[in-house]
């Protein structure tokens, strides 16, 4: 694991060059992106990169969805992405969750069947909630599924208030990569940013691996790369 900490006003620009150069040196590869306010200043930079310096050819995956809703609705994470950076620099090929799937779980294996035909997930982008979820994987979900259907906890459901504007317009579904799908990928890039990140942060790189705190268990991938702004970073033994 490697663990990198940097100055906020630098941190967008740096994990977008990160990125970069995975696409620089991966062409035809498979990226896996998520949606939140942590990537999105990111995806930013990562747009006026490819405007500037051409959009290699990539498959373009989405980590996680929302269940029961229109796809048609903004706040979906595919149509975050598309406006975020597929509607400026178009992938190959875009593979994401249905989010008005009558059966989530089998549009989940049809998910992984797009990703075999499409190459391999070489690097996977991840945020971290602040209790440790990754993906949608909140804690308690088990890590044995390469995709999974989740129910929102009631405090995930909380932490989505405020983006849908009102605990009662929060999805109570969802569907993701599972842990063991995110750990198939060959290289993980998670991003963390803010003071209020550090506890989780430090519990998720430097405590023990638990379902309790699913980002855990990215101390048992062989290549992390863990980007973080100097508040996020407070407390991490640096260069793990």
């Amino acid at each position: 694991m490697r663990i990198l900490s940097v100055e906020t006003q630098t941190f967008a620009q740096i994990a977008a060059d990160i990125v970069m150069d995975y696409l620089l040196s991966e062409p035809c590869g498979v990226v896996g992106f998520a949606t939140g306010t942590t990537t999105s200043p990111v995806y930013d930079v990562l747009v006026r990169r490819l405007e500037e310096e051409g959009t290699p050819r990539f498959a373009a995956f989405n980590v996680d969805e929302y269940l029961d809703i229109s796809p048609d609705d903004s706040k979906t994470c595919f149509s975050r992405m598309k406006a975020q950076l597929y509607d400026h620099a178009p992938p190959a090929k875009t593979i994401c969750f249905r989010s008005d799937a009558l059966d989530p779980e089998e549009d989940g294996q049809r998910v992984l069947r797009e990703i075999d035909e499409a190459g391999v997930l070489g690097l996977q982008i991840l945020g971290i909630g602040k209790d440790g979820h990754i993906g949608f994987n909140d804690p308690g979900t088990p890590w044995e599924l390469e995709t999974a259907v989740i129910s929102f906890s009631p405090s995930s459901r909380a932490g989505k208030a405020e983006f849908w504007g009102g605990l009662d317009k929060v999805p109570s579904r969802g569907a993701t990569l599972g842990v063991k799908g995110i750990m198939k990928a060959r290289s993980l890039l998670l991003l963390a940013s803010g003071e209020s990140k550090a506890d989780i942060v430090r519990l998720a790189l430097e405590g023990p691996v638990t379902l309790d705190v699913p980002a855990s268990v990215l101390q048992l991938h062989p290549f992390v790369t863990v980007l973080l702004d100097n508040p996020a970073a407070f407390g991490v033994r640096k260069g793990k």
